[in-house]
């Protein structure tokens, strides 16, 4: 594949349509999720496969691949979440334009869910926090590991799309709501 992708593992299919909407609804107002595609391998219930019909910047990547994992609402939602951002892809931190991907995750031994961590091909690791601070770490968290993506072995299961915003109750007069 040669698009930026997020591969979810997840038993939990609702709740990741649920999380995707909310996600849609809370960054309304960005070209990035005017259509998420999700989809869901062929033969397998829990791996999930999403494409963006605009690919996002790396830092509204970051923020996706960080809200999969620390949802607002759903709580007991579990699931592994990599994304993979291709460097030509990234134009303000030439640190990470080592090889042709990015890997990114949340590490889990990190308590905070401020930021998501960065592996390069060459498994230089980086944490990048949501103040826009790359720090380069001294050793790899996590290998880098690309899965080979073919879109032909997903079924498409929905096209995600922020809902339209609704005049509160208190600024719009009751017989308009008909």
């Amino acid at each position: 594949m040669t698009e930026n992708y997020i591969l979810i593992k997840t038993h939990q299919q609702q709740d990741l349509e649920n999380i995707l909407c909310d996600l849609a609804n809370l960054y309304r107002d960005t070209e990035y999720v005017k259509g998420i595609q999700l989809y869901r391998k062929k033969g397998q219930i829990e791996l999930f496969l999403i494409r963006f019909t605009k690919s996002p910047d790396l830092e509204k990547f970051g923020y996706f691949v960080n809200y999969l994992v620390y949802p607002m609402d759903v709580l007991e939602f579990q699931s592994k979440v990599r994304g993979y951002y291709r460097t030509a892809d990234v134009n303000s931190y030439p640190k990470l334009k080592s090889g042709d991907w990015l890997m990114l995750y949340i590490n889990s031994e990190d308590q905070s869910p401020e930021n998501v961590y960065i592996t390069n091909e060459n498994n230089q690791s980086f944490i990048y926090d949501f103040g826009k601070r790359l720090k380069q770490l001294d050793d790899t968290v996590e290998s880098f590991t690309e899965f080979a993506v073919d879109p032909n072995e997903y079924n498409h299961i929905i096209d995600i799309f922020p809902s339209p915003e609704v005049e509160s109750a208190k600024t719009k007069p009751w017989w308009k709501f008909w």
